[in-house]
């Protein structure tokens, strides 16, 4: 099995940061609107990563806001 150079969240904010350009890129449609969705899918994949690494108390306190917000 291959390690992983980048984490888990860098891995995902990369994915998120090419999938919006592309996603501008596109003119609308159905192509252009799966895009956005896995975008929004990655953004609570790094949400939810960002969450668990929270302590116990942290989590209680902190909700992870959206990385990007709005669509392109």
């Amino acid at each position: 099995m291959r390690k992983q150079n980048l984490s888990l969240s860098d891995r995902l904010f990369q994915f998120i940061q090419r999938g919006l350009e592309q996603a501008q890129a596109m003119s609308p449609g159905k192509d252009r609107e799966h895009a956005l969705q896995k975008v929004r899918q990655a953004e609570v994949a790094l949400q939810v990563d960002e969450w668990l690494k929270l302590s116990p108390a942290e989590s209680k306190l902190k909700t992870p806001s959206p990385v990007f917000s709005g669509t392109a």
